[in-house]
């Protein structure tokens, strides 16, 4: 599933009552990633990263303009995260996985969530989109492609009971959990990095220097147990992790974004280089945050192209017309990020872009603590 798009199409910058309500859409993304990150984990026998995923879906997070009558699902799929998150082997987590699935697709068919554009996935993934959205036609799309997979079942409960099946199978015999310690990071772990960075990356253009802290240490324990340790990213990490405001975190913070780009292109690894779509989001806010994204994106991946759109899309946008209360200061700052964007077009050297990057979330958060909304983080 393409990261980028996923938090193009869930994020943008709001005020108060639009913020709320993206809350509530981060927290169904977490809510997936978790579950898929999970999934992931079992298929790679990774017990550990399994229980964490189940940690994360049991947290109690704040979660705004939820209606009551749906708090009980919430519920519902916390204390499934937590026996997830108790699982002994590799076949209890499967069937805790298919408990949170259940869950989740409860509350969806009951308030008739709208299905979201499935993209291309692997088989075991695609077969779990099928039953959190309750999709017949993808769910036999899996069906050809996991012949282990039961396809008698002729209701949503039976045919979570094949997928818990079909897991546990896939893992029989081996249901340990995988040894501790240092080894090189799994794409499970890796993206497990990714989210803890995009983390940071929302924190520090919110103006949130604690919780981009908190993705900052969380970054520098991930990065510690790798092997070797990236000595240069993990430093940087630190560093975001002590961070005394948001210039000091926007550095820090690109500086690492930098390591772990040569490090991706040195082990040929680090996110796919994605091609632009042929649409943008509407309003101007979203513009400016895909294009940050991209930017961002773009030296994760050592993708000039990517880093390229991501510079024209914020030198291409209109100027911003933001309430009169705040007109002045919010043009004089949305012209600051035009005049960045430019800057980043014609970066000669990757000081120069990693300069361009530091500034523009500088420059982003700086008219976000002027506003009564901002972006909040995942």
């Amino acid at each position: 599933m393409a990261p980028l798009m996923i938090m193009m199409v869930l994020n943008g910058c709001s005020l108060r009552m639009e913020r709320e309500l993206d809350e509530r859409l981060f927290e169904m993304q977490d809510h997936e990633r978790d579950a898929l990150t999970a999934v992931d984990a079992v298929l790679a026998k990774d017990l550990g990263a399994a229980k964490q995923a189940g940690k994360r879906l049991a947290a109690k997070d704040k979660v705004p303009m939820l209606p009551p009558e749906s708090v009980g699902h919430l519920e519902a799929v916390r204390l499934a995260g937590e026996s997830l998150s108790r699982a002994d082997t590799l076949v209890e987590a499967a069937k805790g996985i298919v408990e949170v699935t259940g869950r989740c697709a409860a509350c969806h068919a009951e308030y008739d969530v709208a299905t979201p554009v499935l993209v291309e996935a692997a088989p075991e993934v695609r077969a779990w989109e099928a039953l959190v959205w309750q999709d017949l036609s993808r769910w036999e799309g899996a069906l050809a492609e996991l012949p282990g997979l039961d396809g008698d079942a002729s209701s949503w409960v039976g045919r979570r009971t094949a997928f818990a099946t079909y897991l546990g199978a896939t893992v029989q015999g081996d249901n340990a959990q995988a040894p501790a310690g240092n080894r090189t990071a799994s794409e499970v772990e890796m993206t497990e990095h990714w989210l803890a960075a995009f983390k940071a990356l929302n924190a520090t253009i919110a103006g949130d220097v604690e919780e981009a802290r908190a993705s900052g240490k969380l970054l520098t324990a991930q990065l510690g147990a790798m092997t070797p340790v990236p000595l240069e990213a993990q430093k940087q990490a630190e560093a975001l992790g002590g961070a005394a405001d948001v210039a000091a975190a926007a550095e820090s913070f690109t500086q690492m974004t930098a390591a772990c780009g040569s490090c991706h292109a040195a082990t040929d690894g680090g996110p796919d280089a994605e091609d632009p779509p042929d649409w943008l989001p509407e309003g101007h806010m979203a513009r400016h945050y895909w294009g940050v994204s991209y930017v961002w994106m773009g030296m994760l991946s050592n993708s000039d192209s990517m880093v390229k759109e991501g510079a024209d899309i914020l030198v291409n946008q209109e100027a911003v017309h933001p309430p009169a209360a705040t007109a002045a200061h919010a043009k004089d700052l949305d012209a600051d990020i035009h005049v960045i964007g430019k800057r980043i077009q014609d970066a000669q050297t990757p000081g120069d872009l990693q300069k361009g990057l530091s500034d523009l979330i500088v420059g982003c958060a700086a008219c976000h603590s002027q506003q009564e909304g901002a972006l909040g983080g995942l």
